[in-house]
């Protein structure tokens, strides 16, 4: 049986200031630095890459402003939402990708945290036995529901993290003027846009905004604030601190990096440094086995402890085959930025182009109980197809920085949208004038 409407009621929302700091965990981490130090190791110039940066938070500013506050307008959950123009059956498709999707992320996280401790601590174990052993514990704090994440992510996480890359910034600031030097914007190109976007969409785009942001007090400016607060942390800030990083240590492996932000951060403490890592990397962990879980009950009402003890254990498999694949990251990051945004962009698009915010027929649209809407599938399976092709491409590519054009597959899904949408209204329009005036021409009879 699929989930019934349960609109979040006014005492349960949650004021901007939480929010942003769940929000926060959400799209800051280690995995951000990571990147960073990545690019700065590429061909890439300096001003190509912040130029790149800029733009691709811009476009997640955006994308995610107009699916956050749809969710706290709806206080729907995001698989709900996606009945109104994908239909019940088609919802399912999409609870099934988020599935999917989340669970490597999921598997990608406790990868890089074991990662993290193993280099930190000199552990003698395997990174991929290690993940698993921390895909199962990261699952616990899932079985206190929302409430215990808001509380672990916003009052912990998040200051912890903020106050890390403080103390790693206020180190690196002398060293600022070596890399700002040689930024040239006479040459203005984005030849890094790809490489850049698939992590930045991929990492910050969750897709289903509307399961967190239902939560929030659905007030535009606060949202706006927050998230632009957010972004500028997680997808600038935490990057350039990690490029910045690169560019000083140019001969140093991306497995000892861990050590330099322990060094950079915390003047030689790896304790300290290990409890950061683990609050942000258990906080983004606790976001997504949530998605996972509302996404499952979409489809059928499941008990949420069944679901988390059930996920924790597909993880930790996936944790262990994801571990012997270089590519991993750069592939999940690309298929998630390809397929997960997607989804929610129709949904803007119907909500504020043809629905024209209006709630009650919105609403409609989700209990009209229509098993299959083809013109919303039909946009989205095409978008989907094309970004799985893509995305495929770099597990088999030998070079770390292949990446696929994030905004060129999103296009596609918005434009075969919009053209069907637009042809049904014409066709609705023409109809409806047509029985009018078999109405009047029509005489009547005594």
């Amino acid at each position: 049986m699929a989930q019934p409407l349960n609109i979040i009621s006014k005492k349960e929302k949650r004021g901007s200031i939480i929010m942003g700091l769940l929000w926060l965990t959400m799209v800051t981490g280690f995995p951000c630095v990571i990147s960073g130090f990545t690019w700065a190791h590429t061909i890439f110039s300096s001003q190509d890459i912040l130029l790149s940066l800029l733009l691709s938070s811009s476009v997640l500013i955006i994308y995610s402003f107009l699916a956050s506050y749809l969710g706290s307008v709806t206080g729907q959950t995001f698989t709900v939402l996606t009945r109104s123009i994908f239909g019940l059956w088609g919802s399912y498709g999409i609870s099934l990708f988020i599935v999917i999707i989340a669970s490597l992320w999921y598997a990608i996280t406790a990868l890089f945290l074991s990662s993290a401790l193993i280099d930190l601590f000199n552990l003698p174990i395997a990174n991929g036995l290690l993940a698993s052993i921390l895909a199962i514990i990261m699952a616990f704090n899932n079985l206190y529901g929302f409430t215990g994440i808001a509380l672990f992510a916003g009052y912990f996480a998040a200051p912890a993290l903020i106050l890390w890359i403080l103390l790693v910034l206020s180190n690196l600031e002398p060293r600022f003027g070596l890399i700002i030097n040689h930024v040239n914007f006479n040459n203005i190109n984005f030849t890094s846009f790809s490489l850049v976007s698939s992590f930045v969409l991929g990492f910050g785009a969750w897709g289903n905004e509307a399961d967190f942001w239902r939560y929030a007090k659905p007030n535009k400016t606060k949202i706006f604030i927050s998230l632009i607060l957010c972004i500028i942390i997680g997808q600038i800030i935490f990057p350039l601190t990690g490029y910045f990083i690169g560019k000083l240590n140019v001969n140093v492996a991306i497995n000892e990096l861990p050590k330099l932000m322990n060094h950079y951060g915390y003047l030689g403490s790896p304790i300290t440094t290990a409890v950061v890592l683990i609050a942000s990397y258990f906080a983004v962990n606790d976001s997504t086995l949530y998605g996972i879980t509302n996404a499952i009950r979409n489809v059928k009402q499941i008990g949420h402890g069944k679901i988390v003890v059930f996920f924790m254990l597909v993880t930790a498999y996936l944790a262990n085959v994801l571990s012997y694949n270089p590519n991993a990251y750069l592939w999940v990051a690309n298929l998630s930025a390809s397929i997960l945004p997607q989804a929610s962009i129709l949904l803007i698009i119907e909500w504020y182009l043809f629905t024209k915010q209006d709630i009650e027929k919105f609403n409609a649209s989700l209990l009209d109980n229509v098993k299959f809407k083809w013109v919303g599938c039909l946009a989205l399976l095409a978008g989907y197809i094309y970004g799985i092709i893509n995305s495929s491409q770099v597990l088999t590519h030998k070079s770390n920085i292949n990446s696929s054009n994030v905004l060129s597959i999103w296009f596609v899904s918005i434009f075969i949208y919009i053209i069907l949408r637009f042809i049904i209204l014409k066709y609705e329009s023409q109809n409806s004038h047509s029985s009018e005036s078999n109405k009047i021409e029509t005489p009547i009879s005594r």
